[in-house]
């Protein structure tokens, strides 16, 4: 399985290690590979900070339809 991580800070970066050493193939995205990390991957997280998620998911591009990716489900704000 390959997983995706939107945002390689802190989190994103240790998220990625550990499914790394646990045999996963994990691609984490720079601020100009979000497009391709995100039509690549099985499965991804979004490791951003709340202030930038809205952008991150924009520079995405459309992964509600990516092509036998599945679907992809984010929520915002509270419930």
């Amino acid at each position: 399985m390959n997983i995706g991580i939107l945002g390689g800070g802190r989190v994103g970066g240790a998220l990625a290690q550990s499914w790394k050493n646990a045999g996963h193939d994990v691609s984490v995205s720079t601020r100009e590979t979000i497009p391709e990390t995100a039509a690549s991957a099985d499965v991804l997280l979004l490791a951003a900070p709340c202030t930038a998620a809205a952008d991150v998911i924009a520079a995405a591009g459309d992964i509600d339809g990516r092509q036998g990716k599945g679907p992809f489900v984010y929520r915002f704000g509270a419930a």
